[in-house]
């Protein structure tokens, strides 16, 4: 038989983002759908919150905290670039929200982290213990860490609750 009334609590107390474990600085998106709809001129839009963790990296995109999607993006490809490595850069995130009109048909999208092979190089380097392309991201065709690429994909618009 369980006790009850000793329900011990999961989860680990962070007070800053350097408390957060190592391993959460994977170079691949956390995605979340808010599930309600958010409405915009005259429209209805799909919330998505968009988190990635990172270090020693100048990322820059041309997509933009709170855009707004009537289309998907070409190639239904969110892309982001490394652009080049700097040590100086400490533990980073990105926290962009999303909004995806409603109406759009049913597609995948894809999210895409590019950089340059020296970038990639210069950050491994630097980060032994957590390099981009660890574990299972090695694009099986070039032999390249495939972070934040095509493996990073999502069906959307997902359909919200009634």
């Amino acid at each position: 038989m369980t006790d009850t009334n000793n329900i011990v609590p999961i989860g680990t107390p962070l007070k800053k983002v350097k408390d957060l474990p190592k391993s959460i600085i994977t170079h691949m998106p956390f995605i979340m759908f808010r599930p309600f709809l958010k409405a915009h001129n005259g429209n209805e839009y799909i919330t998505m919150d968009f988190l990635y963790f990172y270090k020693n990296l100048r990322v820059t995109s041309p997509f933009v905290d709170g855009q707004y999607f009537d289309e998907l993006p070409e190639g239904n490809v969110l892309k982001f670039n490394a652009e080049t490595f700097d040590k100086s850069i400490k533990n980073m995130v990105v926290k962009n929200t999303y909004y995806f009109k409603k109406d759009l048909k049913s597609n995948t999208l894809f999210f895409r982290m590019l950089a340059s092979q020296e970038t990639i190089n210069a950050y491994n380097k630097a980060n032994p213990k957590n390099p981009i392309g660890g574990g299972d991201f090695i694009d099986r065709d070039t032999g390249l860490p495939s972070f934040f690429t095509n493996d990073c994909e999502i069906g959307i618009p997902p359909v919200p609750p009634t």
